[in-house]
């Protein structure tokens, strides 16, 4: 089932869902960057009435917590890169040219 993951944390995250899925679901989270594929293995620990899931992470094996950090890092520079091109300053920076 395909999603869109709306909120991420070293924990877990949301993910809005077209259809409900039960607490204890094991779930896995991909997400691609740069080509390449990274999942991360978690469980569903609450729904919302069929709109998303509340996920939270097992990252057991070095390879999943390679993948997990791997996953956060990029949502986190994601999330600078964003915030340097969007900020009220680069804003205004940007109306002053």
């Amino acid at each position: 089932m395909w999603g869109t993951l709306q909120n991420i944390n070293r924990l877990g995250c949301y993910v809005q869902t077209p259809s409900p899925l039960s607490v204890g679901t094991t779930v896995f989270v991909a997400m691609t960057v740069e080509g390449r594929t990274i999942v991360v293995r978690g469980k569903v620990v609450g729904s919302n009435n069929g709109r998303g899931v509340r996920t939270k992470f097992f990252a057991e094996t070095e390879s999943e917590i390679k993948n997990l950090r791997e996953m956060l890092s990029y949502v986190e520079a994601s999330e600078n890169q964003y915030q340097q091109q969007n900020s009220y300053l680069a804003q205004l920076s940007r109306l002053q040219k």
